[in-house]
């Protein structure tokens, strides 16, 4: 990821630009439609570039926290991928992989600035 940027408000947008190890590109945006906090933030989600498994479909992220005894679980639900079984399987393992490393960073200490 090289550039995020957000209105976090309902109805306010969001963009966000991954770069590829070949230099490549890719941006995503939606629109912030449900904010319940400290526990719930819901976004839709779309590229703006025609993805070999999903296009250019939107989806629906949610982001739910809950408070435990040492900290907060995160879960991601990420939905609308209705018959795109390729593209939600592909996007549950992205999932897996960054939620992997920011466990791995908070447990190693650091925190984000």
């Amino acid at each position: 990821m090289v550039d995020w940027s957000a209105d976090l408000r309902v109805g306010g947008r969001w963009n966000v630009i991954f770069r590829t190890a070949d230099g490549t590109d890719l941006p995503a945006s939606g629109e912030f439609v449900e904010i319940e906090a400290p526990r719930r933030i819901v976004q839709t989600r779309a590229y703006a570039w025609d993805h070999p498994t999903l296009g250019r479909r939107q989806t629906t992220v949610a982001w739910l926290l809950e408070p435990i005894a040492r900290g907060t679980r995160l879960t991601i639900c990420h939905g609308r991928f209705a018959g795109l079984h390729e593209a939600a399987a592909e996007h549950a393992e992205g999932w897996a992989r960054v939620l992997a490393w920011l466990q791995a960073h908070v447990e190693a200490g650091r925190l984000a600035a």
